[in-house]
Formats: C-alpha cells, sequence, structure tokens
C-alpha cells in the first residue's frame, strides 16, 4: 500500500553523528543541503572523540552533561553561534564563494545566517538531498534529522 503524506522517493541512511542535534546545515545548491554535526566535548576531553565528523564544541561545562540535550544546546547557544560563524567564514574565504547557513538545534528552533545578520525562526532546512561532508547523500525528501 502506498503511503500518501510519505514522498514517492525518500531516501534515509544517517551514519553515526549525523542528524542529531546541534547541527550545521550549509545550503550548497538549489535544494542540495551539507550537514556539519556539532560535537558538544566536555572540558578536559581531548582524543577519539575529536576525530568524530563535523566540528566540536568543547570545553563544554561537566555540569552540563547532567541536563538533558534541549537545555545543554540552550546553555552553550552563544558559543553554537559563534562557532558557525567561525565555519562560515573559513568555508566560504577558502571557496570564495557564499552559502545559505543555519545553525540548527531543535526541531523548532533554528538561526539562520544571511550576510552578517542572523534570524531566528521555527522551521529549518528540510526536504531535498542532504549530504554528508564527504558528499554522501544521507537523506533525501525528509527532514534532516532523526526523530
Amino acid at each position: 500500500m502506498i503511503d500518501e503524506n510519505k514522498p514517492v522517493f525518500t531516501v534515509s541512511q544517517f551514519p553515526k553523528g549525523y542528524g542529531k542535534f546541534p547541527y550545521i546545515s550549509m545550503r550548497v545548491h538549489y535544494a542540495i543541503y551539507m550537514q556539519v554535526p556539532i560535537h558538544l566535548i566536555p572540558e578536559g576531553i581531548k582524543g577519539d572523540c575529536m576525530l568524530q565528523r563535523g566540528t566540536h564544541l568543547t570545553n563544554v561545562p561537566w555540569e552540563d552533561f547532567k541536563i538533558d540535550l534541549d537545555q545543554r544546546i540552550k546553555n552553550q547557544h552563544g558559543r553554537l553561534v559563534a562557532l558557525t560563524m567561525w565555519c562560515k567564514e573559513k568555508v566560504e574565504t577558502e571557496r570564495k564563494k557564499h552559502f545559505n547557513w543555519c545553525l540548527v538545534e531543535a526541531p523548532d528552533r533554528c538561526y539562520y545566517f544571511e550576510g552578517n545578520e542572523m534570524i531566528e525562526s521555527d522551521s529549518p532546512p528540510f526536504g531535498g538531498t542532504l549530504l554528508t561532508q564527504e558528499n554522501k547523500i544521507i537523506a533525501m525528501n525528509r527532514k534532516h534529522w532523526v526523530e
């Protein structure tokens, strides 16, 4: 039986670390997005965890790991914004091209970066083709996060 609420062609193969909040979404072309996972690393931790794909917010206080993830993300919001702006500047300088960027903190909380302006929204990017940093397809025509 065909589910009329589901697009005819969908893909959902989230590798480890992808599809979890928080993450950065970079629109590389019309309806093509690249996801950059953000890993929250407790203060004093180094080593293998830094080898995960994506970027890392280091020195997150241990106290934040005693609370739920959504509150942890809210506590680190300012640092997440700064990290996103740093990634945006680095990539755009290297590629000599501007992209659309979005910091996604929850299914209903994200921040779009347009020029030097940050615009809060309750509608994160979704649909189209979602790629890993290695340009492998991880989702098509669906939400960019694991529910």
